[in-house]
């Protein structure tokens, strides 16, 4: 079998080659990119996109530094920076998953200013939101969106604006819409509409987060406590990230689930996680069956229960082995249920949480392979 590998060709200075490339399966294939841009351009990110999916980061280097894989495997990808207009990535033992098309960025280390206004935004499901995005660099072109989903590291491409040309990936047609315009040499102005909010589309829509202190400036050496508060008395998960400079990705520092801290391995030695976000819910959670043991072409039913009448939406969610970040699967939200993108084909939801009653539903799992095997949580929540 041969792989199918699209690269973008050339995109004003930057440059990737070959533009087209075809290997062979446990094969290694090897991609360019270079930039005619000023030194100051050292910053070199490399993306891929599967068919039907939205762009990933794969990698960071910068030139005199280390790469930065954030979760991609390193043992699938190497990249190298020897160079401040020249960097490579190359992709090892290779599978028929690994076809797509990939994509080569550079970008300034320091100069630019983004401003993204408003910084916060609470709105209710339902509503509208307008965010905007300005800067000061008259010969940049480009702007691009981005959304991190609650529970993810990944960011998802929403689309981007080049001079007058708007696109938009296919997930985000339906309820995101970008405007601007970054032709010309004035200062640069763009805006994103989000319209009909829902859950998904944010880690919170009606939480109020404090994080104190805003600023430090310290030496080497010395220890930093950064606090972080919300008045949700039935919110029991807190999570912790960083993004360096020059760097459009949030690291998953760790996170603290009720009174139990989880550090991610990179971040166990200088980092530390403590609080306490209480016992229980207020709301006691049945999930049934515990277990269960199945084979290929089988059908799985996991029901979830509980008393809370008020609530009305359940989430269920899947954390692979291995894998620390929970991904939603999707939701019911009254009777209304919604899946997430990738689980379409083989996941279902089904239940009503309205009325007065105890609150029921029920996750459906066609297995048709070792990747449905995980597990999976249900949790109950009021109505945002």
């Amino acid at each position: 079998m041969m792989l199918n590998f699209l690269l973008t060709g050339d995109c004003q200075d930057v440059i990737q080659h070959p533009d087209i490339s075809w290997s062979f399966v446990s094969q290694h294939a090897e991609m360019n990119c270079s930039h005619k841009k000023d030194a100051g351009h050292n910053q070199m990110y490399w993306y891929r996109q599967r068919p039907g999916e939205t762009m990933s980061l794969i990698v960071y280097t910068v030139y005199g530094g280390q790469p930065d894989y954030g979760g991609a495997s390193q043992t699938k990808y190497t990249a190298s920076k020897e160079k401040i207009d020249y960097g490579a990535l190359t992709v090892k033992d290779l599978q028929p998953e690994d076809s797509g098309v990939y994509f080569c960025a550079v970008s300034v280390s320091l100069g630019v200013e983004v401003h993204q206004t408003p910084a916060e935004v609470l709105r209710k499901l339902g509503e509208k939101v307008q965010l905007v995005c300005s800067h000061n660099k008259t010969d940049y072109t480009l702007m691009q969106w981005y959304q991190k989903p609650a529970g993810e590291q990944a960011l998802k491409r929403i689309g981007h604006v080049y001079y007058g040309t708007i696109e938009h990936e296919k997930p985000f047609e339906s309820n995101f819409n970008i405007t601007g315009d970054m032709s010309g040499e004035t200062a640069k102005n763009g805006s994103l509409f989000i319209a009909d909010l829902k859950a998904d589309h944010s880690v919170c829509l009606t939480v109020e987060v404090r994080q104190s202190p805003s600023d430090i400036i310290t030496k080497p050496g010395d220890k930093v406590q950064v606090f972080c508060s919300h008045n949700e008395t039935d919110y029991r998960q807190m999570f912790w990230y960083q993004r360096s400079p020059g760097d459009t990705a949030m690291k998953l520092i760790g996170y603290l689930r009720y009174n139990d801290a989880t550090m991610e391995e990179t971040y166990k030695g200088l980092f530390n996680i403590t609080g306490k976000l209480g016992v229980s819910l207020g709301v006691e959670v049945h999930q049934s069956p515990s277990d269960f043991i199945t084979k290929p072409g089988e059908e799985v039913q996991i029901f979830c229960s509980h008393d809370k009448t008020d609530f009305r939406l359940m989430l269920w969610y899947q954390r692979s082995p291995g894998e620390t970040a929970m991904k939603l699967i999707g939701y019911l939200y009254y009777s209304d249920p919604t899946v997430e993108e990738k689980y379409k084909d083989n996941f279902n939801i089904i239940g009503d949480l309205r009325g007065s009653s105890k609150k029921n539903g029920s996750l459906k799992i066609q297995v048709v392979g070792p990747e449905q095997g995980a597990v999976y949580y249900c949790a109950a929540s009021k109505a945002q």
